[in-house]
């Protein structure tokens, strides 16, 4: 089962401007290294979606669950507090790009589009 909402699966090659259905796929590196990609298949281009690590999944799965417990809050929260938790959740957005960034250099060897 594909991890792409419905709205998102159909894509236009970049290479061959096929029109396509993403079927997301896993590639794993070093163990615990997943690569989330999908193939054009008209062309074989490859398009990565993600890099993760076992650090990076963790860090994904805190900042859901603080935006879910967050959204549950809703008014309950102060505009203090409320603006701590915001900061906090776009703190850890910008650590996720960090550690996603330096994954997808090391692993696609500085390919600048995701694809390989």
């Amino acid at each position: 089962m594909s991890d792409v909402p419905e709205d998102f699966k159909l894509t236009i090659c970049d290479k061959c401007s096929a029109t396509f259905t993403i079927e997301i796929m896993d590639r794993t590196f070093d163990e615990s290294v997943i690569q989330k990609f999908f193939i054009c298949p008209n062309c074989g281009k490859e398009y990565t979606v993600l890099i993760t690590d076992k650090d990076l999944r963790e860090k994904i799965g805190k900042r859901k669950r603080l935006s879910k417990a967050l959204l549950m809050a809703g008014k309950t929260l102060s505009k203090d507090a409320l603006e701590r938790k915001l900061r906090e959740l776009e703190d850890m957005k910008n650590d996720i790009q960090v550690r996603a960034d330096a994954l997808k250099s090391k692993y696609l060897k500085g390919d600048s589009d995701g694809a390989l």
